[in-house]
Order: C-alpha cells, then sequence, then structure tokens
C-alpha cells in the first residue's frame, strides 16, 4: 500500500465506520490501495481518521475508542465525521456480529448462517426493515409499537449490492484476493460451533470443555469460501450472549440474521450499508476467536462492493455567473444541539399558538408562510417544564418551512458569539462543498463570494481555515447578523435557548436591521424580548403523557395496577419532564417498584422544584466518589459544550482520573442517571438546574475544585507555533469555560489588591494570552494589569513576559505611551536577566520598534529594526524566517518614512532570497514583487512599477486564474498605473475587465467593496478625460453603495468627496461644497481631524474656495490641512504636506505674488524630489508652477520695465518739450522786450541806451571775426 499526497477534507466521497480497533481498523486499513496523509480537521471534530483510497474512491476510515461500544458511541461518530467531510456520498458500517442461525437448520448449508459468513443488512421483501434497533419501543396497555428501523440504505449502494449479487452468481467476484490483503486464514471448519440453545458454555476462553455431543446437528460445509447473505441485522445496546434472548428475537423479527450493537446509533443521521462478518452466535459461548477473521470478511466484502461502483470523475468548476441570488444559497442543513426525542407527547396548542405568530393569515393550514415582518416568540416558563424540548420539536417538525435554522445558546454574550460561530461553519461548509473538485481560480472565487456574504471584504481568503479566521478577526456575530441580513434572506429561525438574563446577553447585536426571519426563545423570565409574543409553557405536561414517558425512560412496562403510583410519582415532581426523565433513568439503573420509590421521597415537601431536588439528590447518592468529584466540575464549568478533550486533560491533574477508563466509568454514571447529558456534536452539557444544583447543594468544595478545574482548562491551551488553526477553533469552543476560569481568578486567586503568588501570575499569563488570541484585549490587559500589581524592582522572568504582553495589548488598544513604557521595562528586566542577544529581548525589542512606528517615530523605529537584524542574522541566520520577517518590517518602516531607495534595496533582496529558495513562482515571492511595485508606485517611478505588476499578474493569471484575488491586485495595481502614465484607454480597459470578473463572482448589482473601488477607478479616469458628467454618475453610485454597507464609513464619505470634485470640474460649487462639508463632518466623527480622509476632504473644499476666487479662505484651510499633515506625520516635510504647499503656491501665482510662490516652491521642490523622485507627478507639478511663476515673474518685470522705459521717454519728452517751450517764451519775452526797447527809444527814453547797444554789437562782432580768424 503507497503513501500519497494530503488530500483536502472536501474531496473524501466514502465514510467507513467501524468499532473494534484492534480486528474492525486493522482489516479497514488492510483494503486501502493507497494510504493518505491524515487531514486538517474542524476544530469540534474529536475523532481519529485513517485516509486512503480504493479503486479511485476517496474513503475515510473512523473508528470508535477501545471499550466504548455501542449506539452513542456510534452517534458520536458518525456527527462530527459528517460535520468534518462535507461531501460524504456513501456510508459503510462495516465490522463483526453475532449470527442468528435458521431453526430449523435448512437442507443447503450456504443457506444458513456459520461463523465467518457476511450479513448485509438489506431484504428483498418490500417492507421488511434493513435494521431495527430492537430495545427501542414504545410500551402502552396492550399494544407494543417498535420505534427504532432503517428502512433502506442508500440507493447508490444498493444498486451496486444489486450488482455485486449478479456478478457472484457468474463467479466473477474477487473476495479471495480481497481476504488475501488482511493475511488472514480461515480458522478451520472444524471450529465453527453451534451448541443448543439449551446448553450453557462450561467456562473458559474456548469451548474445549464444552460436549461435543450437545452441538446441533446441522448440513457441513465443505469449502472456506466467503458466504453473503442479506437480511435485517438488530441493533441494540446490549451485549448478547444469551441463545435464549436471541431465539426470541428471531421469532419476533422473522427476517433477522444477524445482531450488533453499533449500526442503530447512525441510523438517524446517515443512510448507511452496514455490513457485518459473523464472530459468534450471540450464546454463552461468545469468544474472540473468530473476531479477526470475520472482520477481514467484511472488510474484504466492503472493498468489492467499492469495486463494483465506478468512481465518478472529478467535476469541472462552474464559472460563476453574474445574476441575482439563487435561494439555494441559504439554505443550510440543519444541525441542532440534541436529536430528535422520538418520547416527545403533546404540548399541541403550544404549537398552535406558535403557528398563529409566525403562520401569515392567507397561508394554508399545511403550510407555514412567512409574514412580511420578522416575529419574535418567547415561551416562557418555570425550569424544567420543556421549553427547550419543545423548541426542539418545532425545529424538527417544520424544518422544510425554513431556509435556515440556527441554534443559539444565550445564556451570556460568550455562548451568543460561540453559537454565531457553528452557525457561520454551517454556511461556510454548505456553500464550498464543489470547491473539491474545480481549479484554484474557482475555489477562490467561491470563497471570496462566501466571505462577501458575511460582510468579510479581504482578500487572501482560500480555504475554510483562512475564512474562518477572518471572521473570528472580525466578530462572528456581526458576520451572522450581515449574512442574515441579505436581500432574498428572509427565511430563516433563530432559536434563542435559556435567554433568562436578558442584560447578560444582547440580542440586537445578531437580529439584522432588516425586518425579517423568526425568532423563538425559550425564557424563564416574563417580558424577556421586548415586543415579542409571549406563550406561557405550563409547569407539567399531561398525566398520560407523564406516564408514558416515565414508562418509556425507565424501561419499565407500567401494568394496570401499577399506573397509580406511576400516576402518582409524576404528579410528587409536578409533571415536569425534567423531573420525570431523572426519575426514570434513576429507575432504569436501580430498578424497583413504583410504590417503593413514593415512599422514599420526602412527603413533606410540596413545591415541585423542591422535590426535584429530592430526585436528584436520590441520584446523586448512587454515585461513586469519582463521578460525584466529576459533575462538581463539571458544576464549575460552562453546562453547554463540555468536550471530552477537557475531561481527559484531568488526567494529569487529577489523581483519581489517572488509570485507564476512569474518566469514562465516571462520565458513564452520569450519563445512566441523565445527570449530563450527551450532545449531538459528541460534548457533554448540564441542565441549567442540574448545574446550580450541583454546585451550591452537594457539599461541593468550591474553592478547591475552582483552582482544578482551572488548571484543567489551562491545560489544553496552545501558544506560539504549536497553535494551529484547530487550536485557534477548540480556544474559541471553550469560550464559556474559559470565562468561568477568568471569574476564579479574580474570585479566588486574585480577589483583591496585593502582589500574586507564583502559580496564580501563571494562569493569569496564560489567560490574558488566551484572552488575546480569541481578540478580547481589554478583557487579555486586565489580567495582565491585576498580576502586575505591587511589581516594583525585583521582577521574575514570568513578570517580565506579562509585561511584554500587556505591552503589545496596550499598542493593539492605541494606546501607545503606555505600551511603550511597559514594553521598555519589560525589556530592561529581560537585558539584566538573559542579555541583549537573548530570542526574548530581541522579540521584546521588535515589540518597541513597532509601536516606535504606529507612533510613526520612524528614525528611531528603523534605528531598532536595523540592529534586532544585525543580531538575528548573526543568531540564526540570514534566510531564518524571523530574520526575513523583520526584514520585511525594516522595508515597511522606511517606506512610511520615504525613505523608498533604501526599502527597495531591502525588498528586491528578499525577492531574491525568496526566489533562490522557494522559486519565483511561489505566493510569498510575489507577494513580495507586488510590495516592490507599490513601492515604486508611490516613489512615482511607474514604468518600473508596471514591470513588476505585468511580470506578477502573469505568473498569478497561469497558476491561479484570472479570477483569483492574488491576480485581481495585480490587475488593479496595472490599471493605477495605466492611468498616472496617461495611458488611459488601457487603465480603462483593465478596469472594465476587473469590474466584469468581480459581478461574476459577486453578482451582479452587488455592492462589494470591491466592485465599487473599481467603479471609482473607472470614475477617476473619466475625470482626468475631462467626463465630468459621466464620473459625477459612477462617483454617486459608489457612495450610495459604500452607505449602504454601512461598515465602510471612510470609504463612504470619500466617495462624497469625489461626488464633490466632479461638481467642482462642472463648475457647479454650491452643490460641490454641500457634498465637499458632508464628507468632511462624517469622517470628523468617526476619524481623527489629522486623518488623510479628513485632510482630502478639507484640501477639496479649499480648490474649491480656490476656483472661487476667495483666496484667502482657500489658503487658511490649506494651512489648516498643514498642521494636520504635521500631527499625523510629526514632520511638515511629508509628500503630502510638500503637495498642499504647492497647491498654496499656485494660489500666490494667481494672487501674483511670484516671489513668495517661488520661495516656497524652490523648498518644496527639491524636498519632493528627496521623498518621492525627481519623475514623481508632484515633483514634476511642483517644478511646473516654479517654471511658471518664474515665467510670470519675468514677464512681470519685463511689462514693468517696458512701463518704466516709456515713462521715462515720455517724461524726458515732456521735459524737452517743456524745455523748448521755456526756450520759445524766453525768446519770445526776449524779443518782446527788445521790440518794447525800440519803441521808447522814440519818446527820447530809450535813445539814450542805443549808441550803448550798438556799441556793444560792435564789440561782439569784432571778437567773433578774431575767432574766426584764429579759427
Amino acid at each position: 500500500m503507497g503513501e500519497f499526497a494530503k488530500l483536502s477534507r472536501k474531496e473524501y466521497t466514502v465514510g467507513w465506520l467501524c468499532a473494534l480497533p484492534k480486528s474492525e481498523l486493522v482489516a479497514a486499513r488492510a483494503m486501502l490501495d493507497v494510504r493518505h496523509q491524515p487531514c486538517d480537521l474542524s476544530f469540534d471534530d474529536e475523532n481519529s481518521y485513517t485516509c486512503g483510497s480504493i479503486n479511485g474512491h476517496n474513503v475515510v476510515i473512523a473508528c470508535m475508542p477501545p471499550g466504548m461500544p455501542g449506539t452513542n458511541s456510534a452517534l458520536k461518530l458518525i456527527q462530527p465525521l459528517s460535520r468534518s467531510f462535507p461531501n460524504m456520498k456513501m456510508h459503510l458500517f462495516v465490522g463483526i456480529g453475532g449470527g442468528i442461525p435458521r431453526n430449523p437448520p435448512p437442507s443447503d448449508p450456504d443457506k444458513d448462517i456459520h461463523l465467518g459468513d457476511v450479513v448485509v443488512g438489506w431484504s428483498k421483501r418490500a417492507g421488511v426493515p434493513a435494521i431495527v434497533q430492537y430495545d427501542y419501543r414504545r410500551a402502552e396497555v396492550g399494544k407494543e409499537e417498535l420505534l427504532g428501523s432503517l428502512d433502506k440504505p442508500d440507493r447508490k449502494l444498493l444498486n451496486a449490492l444489486g450488482t455485486l449479487v449478479a456478478n457472484h452468481s457468474g463467479g466473477e467476484t474477487k473476495f479471495a484476493e480481497h481476504l488475501k490483503r488482511s493475511k488472514l486464514s480461515h480458522p478451520g471448519l472444524e471450529n465453527d460451533r453451534l451448541y443448543k440453545s439449551t446448553y450453557p458454555h462450561n467456562g473458559g476462553a474456548t469451548c474445549s470443555t464444552c460436549k461435543p455431543k450437545r452441538l446441533i446437528n446441522r448440513p457441513k460445509r465443505k469449502t472456506t469460501d466467503l458466504v453473503f447473505h442479506l437480511g435485517t441485522i438488530l441493533s441494540g445496546n446490549t451485549v448478547i450472549k444469551d441463545a435464549d434472548l436471541r431465539d426470541q428475537l428471531a421469532r419476533r423479527y422473522h427476517s433477522a440474521i444477524c445482531v450488533e450493537m453499533e449500526a442503530a446509533g447512525v441510523m438517524d443521521e446517515k443512510r448507511c450499508l452496514v455490513i457485518r462478518g459473523i464472530c459468534d452466535y450471540a450464546d454463552s459461548h461468545k469468544n474472540k476467536s473468530w473476531q479477526p477473521y470475520a472482520a477481514a470478511t467484511a472488510a474484504a466484502f466492503a472493498r468489492e462492493l467499492l469495486y463494483t461502483i465506478e468512481p465518478r470523475a472529478p467535476r469541472k468548476a462552474r464559472t460563476p455567473t453574474a445574476g441575482p441570488r439563487k435561494l439555494d444559497e441559504y439554505h443550510i442543513p440543519l444541525r441542532l444541539p440534541a436529536q430528535r426525542n422520538l418520547n416527545f407527547k403533546g404540548r399541541e396548542d403550544v404549537f398552535k399558538d406558535i403557528l398563529k405568530t409566525f403562520r401569515s393569515n392567507s397561508s394554508p393550514v399545511g403550510s407555514l408562510v412567512h409574514h412580511s415582518g420578522r416575529q419574535v416568540v418567547a415561551l416562557c416558563g418555570l425550569g424544567g417544564s420543556g421549553k427547550t424540548h419543545v423548541a426542539l420539536e418545532y425545529a424538527y417538525r417544520y424544518t422544510k418551512d425554513y431556509s435556515a435554522i440556527f441554534w443559539f445558546h444565550t445564556t451570556n454574550m460568550a455562548e451568543l458569539d460561540k453559537s454565531a460561530r457553528k452557525a457561520i461553519e454551517s454556511i461556510v461548509n454548505c456553500n464550498t462543498r464543489d470547491t473539491v473538485n474545480g481549479t484554484e481560480e474557482h475555489a477562490s472565487t467561491t470563497y471570496l463570494r462566501v466571505a462577501h456574504s458575511l460582510g468579510l471584504d479581504v482578500s487572501d481568503i482560500t480555504s475554510d481555515k483562512t475564512l474562518m479566521k477572518a471572521v473570528d478577526e472580525s466578530s462572528p456575530i456581526e458576520c451572522l447578523s450581515y449574512w442574515l441580513g441579505r436581500d432574498s434572506n428572509d427565511k430563516w429561525l433563530l432559536i434563542m435557548d435559556n435567554y433568562d438574563e436578558p442584560k447578560a446577553c444582547d440580542l440586537n447585536l445578531l437580529l439584522p436591521k432588516k425586518d425579517a426571519g423568526h425568532v423563538l426563545i425559550t425564557s424563564r423570565v416574563p417580558n424577556s424580548y421586548c415586543g415579542c409574543t409571549e406563550i406561557k409553557i405550563s409547569d407539567g405536561i399531561e398525566e398520560e403523557e407523564a406516564v408514558t414517558l416515565l414508562s418509556k425512560i425507565s424501561g419499565i412496562n407500567i401494568l394496570p395496577n401499577e399506573r397509580q403510583c406511576a400516576a402518582d410519582i409524576v404528579k410528587s415532581v409536578g409533571r415536569l419532564p425534567l423531573a420525570i426523565e431523572h426519575i426514570g433513568a434513576y429507575l432504569r439503573e436501580y430498578p424497583m417498584p413504583f410504590d417503593r420509590y413514593v415512599e422514599s421521597l420526602d412527603e413533606n415537601l410540596e413545591e415541585p422544584l423542591e422535590k426535584l431536588n429530592t430526585v436528584w439528590e436520590m441520584s446523586f447518592r448512587k454515585l461513586t466518589a469519582n463521578a460525584k468529584h466529576m459533575i462538581q466540575l463539571l458544576s464549575l464549568m460552562g453546562n453547554e459544550d463540555i468536550p471530552y478533550r477537557l475531561l481527559e486533560a484531568g488526567k494529569e491533574i487529577v489523581d483519581w482520573m489517572k488509570p485507564r477508563n476512569a474518566v469514562n466509568r465516571a462520565i458513564g454514571e452520569l450519563l445512566s442517571l441523565s445527570l449530563v447529558s450527551l450532545r449531538q456534536d459528541n460534548s457533554y452539557y448540564l441542565h441549567a438546574l442540574v448545574h446550580r444544583w450541583v454546585r451550591d447543594h452537594t457539599g461541593n468544595a468550591i474553592k478547591e475544585n475552582s483552582l482544578i478545574v482551572v488548571n484543567i482548562v489551562t491545560s489544553t491551551f496552545t501558544f506560539g507555533e504549536e497553535r494551529t488553526a484547530f487550536q485557534s477553533a477548540y480556544q474559541y469552543r471553550i469560550l464559556p469555560h474559559i470565562e468561568c476560569c477568568s471569574e476564579i481568578f479574580f474570585n479566588y486567586l486574585a480577589p483583591g489588591g496585593g502582589r500574586l503568588d507564583g502559580r496564580s501570575k501563571l494562569v493569569a499569563y496564560d489567560l490574558a494570552r488566551v484572552y488575546k488570541n480569541l481578540g478580547n484585549v481589554p478583557k487579555s490587559s486586565t489580567i495582565c494589569e491585576r498580576s502586575l500589581e505591587d511589581i516594583h524592582n525585583q521582577a521574575s522572568s514570568l513578570d517580565l513576559q506579562i509585561m511584554d504582553t500587556l505591552g503589545v495589548n496596550l499598542t493593539l488598544q492605541f494606546k501607545y505611551d503606555d505600551a511603550l513604557k511597559w514594553c521598555t521595562r519589560a525589556l530592561d528586566g529581560t537585558k539584566a536577566q538573559g542579555g541583549e542577544e537573548s530570542p526574548e529581548s530581541l522579540t521584546i525589542d521588535s515589540h518597541i520598534a513597532a509601536i516606535l512606528k504606529a507612533k510613526s517615530e520612524y528614525p528611531e523605529a528603523i534605528r531598532r529594526y536595523r540592529r534586532i537584524l544585525e543580531q538575528q542574522e548573526k543568531i540564526s541566520g540570514y534566510l531564518n524566517p524571523s530574520t526575513l520577517e523583520t526584514r520585511q518590517q525594516l522595508a515597511e518602516a522606511l517606506t512610511e518614512h520615504e525613505e523608498y531607495t533604501e526599502a527597495l534595496t531591502l525588498l528586491e533582496q528578499l525577492r531574491d532570497e525568496k526566489e533562490r529558495k522557494l522559486g519565483k513562482d511561489h505566493p510569498s515571492t510575489l507577494e513580495t514583487v507586488d510590495i516592490i511595485a507599490s513601492v515604486l508606485e508611490e516613489q512615482g517611478e511607474y514604468a518600473k512599477a508596471l514591470t513588476y505588476y505585468e511580470f506578477a499578474y502573469e505568473i498569478q493569471r497561469k497558476l491561479l486564474g484570472e479570477s483569483h484575488y492574488a491576480t485581481i491586485g495585480n490587475k488593479s495595481g496595472m490599471a493605477r498605473v495605466y492611468q498616472y502614465l496617461g495611458r488611459y484607454d488601457e487603465a480603462l480597459a483593465c478596469y472594465t475587465e476587473l469590474l466584469e470578473r468581480m459581478e461574476n463572482i459577486f453578482g451582479l448589482g452587488e455592492d462589494h467593496p470591491w466592485i465599487l473601488l473599481t467603479i471609482g477607478g473607472i470614475a477617476d479616469i473619466l475625470m482626468r478625460q475631462e467626463k465630468y458628467c459621466e464620473a459625477e454618475e459612477k462617483y454617486r453610485k459608489v457612495h450610495v453603495g459604500f452607505r449602504k454597507l454601512g461598515n465602510r464609513r471612510d470609504d463612504e464619505f470619500s466617495a462624497a468627496n469625489n461626488v464633490a470634485r466632479a461638481l467642482r470640474d462642472q463648475g457647479r460649487y454650491k452643490e460641490a461644497l454641500k457634498w465637499c462639508e458632508q464628507a468632511q463632518q462624517g469622517l470628523e466623527k468617526e476619524l481623527d481631524e489629522s486623518n488623510g480622509f479628513v485632510l482630502v476632504t478639507k484640501i477639496c473644499a479649499a480648490s474649491i474656495y480656490e476656483r472661487q476666487e476667495d483666496y484667502e479662505r482657500a489658503l487658511e484651510i490649506y494651512r489648516q490641512v498643514l498642521k494636520g499633515y504635521e500631527k499625523r506625520h510629526g514632520k511638515t516635510d511629508h509628500a503630502e504636506a510638500l503637495n498642499t504647499e504647492v497647491s498654496m503656491a499656485e494660489i500666490f501665482i494667481k494672487q501674483r505674488r511670484y516671489r513668495k510662490a517661488l520661495e516656497v516652491l524652490d523648498r518644496v521642490e527639491t524636498k519632493l524630489a528627496n521623498a518621492i523622485g525627481k519623475n514623481h507627478q508632484h515633483t514634476l507639478e511642483a517644478a511646473r508652477l516654479r517654471n511658471e511663476a518664474l515665467r510670470r515673474q519675468e514677464e512681470e518685470e519685463a511689462r514693468h520695465n517696458k512701463k518704466r522705459r516709456r515713462r521715462e521717454e515720455d517724461e524726458s519728452k515732456e521735459k524737452a518739450h517743456e524745455d523748448e517751450k521755456r526756450k520759445r517764451s524766453y525768446k519770445k519775452e526776449k524779443r518782446r522786450r527788445l521790440n518794447t526797447d525800440e519803441g521808447k527809444g522814440l519818446d527820447g527814453s530809450e535813445e539814450k541806451r542805443r549808441p550803448a547797444a550798438n556799441e556793444k554789437k560792435k564789440r561782439v562782432g569784432a571778437n567773433d571775426k578774431r575767432t574766426s580768424r584764429k579759427n
């Protein structure tokens, strides 16, 4: 038998069940063609499986634990198998059984039952059941009704069985070859002995001392060939070693040819073909000598049967089609905490009242048509009155009227959260079954679609494991509420059980806002839920029903003369179903006459609940000391869903639990008296009243036992690398028990102030870590803080670990200063104890670096990361996973600090190392390639970024398909870069293709965030193409989509801001400002004023005021934005702040303040080039504006100079003109004076001066002549 690869749980289609590990399991394993590696199991599956294949059928072999036969164990085997392997098509129950020989013996020996024969549970006669649970009957006066029977197995198996019978008749079966695989030979025909029914066994392990003459004389066989028979198999919880009883059963069930102990346990769960090898005759001569061979013959028959069935070829993945949701998506298989109670009778008036509320007035009597709105019914009654049984019966009775029915334990929020998680598991299993045989691309799209239906928009979901992890990191209650509120999903029923303390469990957190669905509540308190229809459950059932129930549970056929005593018993306990159940269990284990039991009850007690206490007290007294201690421990845990794993953990803590089967024996006692019940998922539970009574009224040493419970529960925790997905789910499952441990810690280990001892601190450390893993960080922090009270200078290594845990918790709570204080203190202490280079010191130092990075103190964070990386490379090696992780953290810090060059160097080294170690096509390598591309994109190196995106895209497309989330991510990156490069047609083609694929995945018209963001990307391109009206339409659609989602407020208001941008660019400034203000106000309610989304809306508002030429108001808003970036980044030279200054410089240019603009731009351009690269669009825009400012300044100066020159010329001309004017005036005046002088000489007044004037002219003339001669 070869060893094969590990398969998914969803790839197995055949379930092979067996009961005995030493014989049946060994034989089953021998029949496998190929043995597979074990599967990763679901969290609530405690079975052990062997996986393999036979004739191409993938088979899961499940075996019961040793020493635990019976129908209950079989039920515990089949239920987890069905949940963990959701695609099981066929179930075989293969093992050994006791033969019922024919009486009288037939003449043909092959028609009689012999040892080594095979019996198959199937009769050709119509109406004859295949399996009968012979000890499951309803006894009434004068008649007896058989309740447990299985009519027919799966049709495919029956068809194969018919083919096998025909093949065997033609000699075409290969039983002998199959048997050789077991390496067992026939024990010998002479050892096949059937004694007379009246002859008992003489003693001993064999029949060596039994008398041969008491053997039945019947025809002997001549060969050891395998012979098989078809007929009825009887199943019950009793080992039959009595020939008389065997013969009585044969007379009662004429077609019965075999008796066994397990098949009845699965017949209500799955249609199963039961195959039994005959190892004895169910008489006192029964022994184990034939068991291995009989198990081998049954296994050989099962193998031949599977070789008769052709394996189905793997189905091709369905291509998801766009369109409206199919209703089948919301049809979830029924999963209730308990099997249907076949003893349930009465309460028909209650069901009528429920239906009156749930059923529409127009609906016919036989169907349940839902009202348009949500209907809530509360069943209110005394504890133990049967409210839960009524709800359970209603769910089973009307299951076909609902698309999904979910059961919730509502004693507190922890129980509600856990129940919500189980409901989501059912949703996931139902909707991802077809991912097994499809491509990885189909699996990815299926999981993304399911995640979207749960309100999750994370990308890296490719399996049940990653999907449930995302649910846990979000909130199971929120995810389920989102699913319940989906369109077309309105025919669900939620059953809220034990809603006795409404303040402790807020149902409104689970119920969706959409007014739809039915809610059924059980509660001991009236008016438990506002607005519900309350139905009172009477304290007791009718007397006839009560007596019948007592008879059934006790197994006593009540005779007419005993009926009155039985009536007195049920009447004395108020005919409460819970009390009757416990009385019946008591009488079944300790039979006594009814009148004697009546006397045992204390007749002085009159109240039914006090009588109930007496019933429990009588049962409790019958328990052994170990069983008493067991139930006392259970009373200090949660009363619902107690896994067997918790009980087994007690073996390491409680001495009496250490011997083999000690725990099983104690639990068996409690089960037999119905003090503890078995749930359908194989865990245990105590009724709430029993739980409280045992805790308070049995002399329970509460403090001592509480400490034992804490040690048991915490011993099952796992942390670090050992914490698998299974362990994570298990911790979520036992959350109510963890809550009990938390109460014990604060009540008994740390009741007041003061320093704790070492054991209490260890418990605190485990609880703090598990709460952190479960997402309850505040609770984890509270436990840490209590543990660290009164810790001064002397801190132990455990104290230091708790300090570090508290620091990490406070970081998650955004309390960075307090986190830094505790982690620094932990680091100092750890260095003092183990040195700076110890792994513990490096781990704490990395936590401090993460805090500093979160605080935007990048230089110090980077310094620490570099130091840690240096030490890790020295100690652990260059390629150690922790070293690679630190290198990536350092690269992220450098990127945040805009030190892109060094970040890229580190990332490229990381990529090269991953390529060498993992290969170019490995997802981890491609993830690093994608990060490199995003850094280049941030840096503005769009051409290089596009190269990386395209490289990763081509590989992802080939390996994973176009619809895988990783491929979609790369395609989206390509679209963005095309847009930045101005290649709008290519960007639009990418976005259009992405939109089509996403609508195929999530559905046409669905408001998935990815779809909305892609539409937003298309609108961005339309804006760049100046198609503002089309862009506005798409931005509005994105805004409406995010508003409907409700959980993406930042995206909703960012979309509103984009609408404002589109309106702004159309010149519709008043509308744009309204949208902008709406976005800003909405974001400021949700986020800090320095948040990037808030600042972007302010920038948009400033740009609108700028368009309206209200420059001073725009500048004032930009100054607010600068302060916000400074607060956010701790500096003013961050790229976003610098880009804001560029916008301000543009306003300065518009204000013709060129000197101011150039002063800003000269400084900003250089810093932008250093921060994001000289080719980044923001750097290029700064350079363009600087050149624009220079140009305009030069033009302004040129115009000014021209004006100055013109003014100077004008002034010069004007001066010359004035001079000329003055000269002309002077000459004119002079001539006038001369003329005036000449005129005065006529009267004698001027004549006296003329000779002098003439004399002067003569002298001037003489001088001119001399000068002329000299020249």
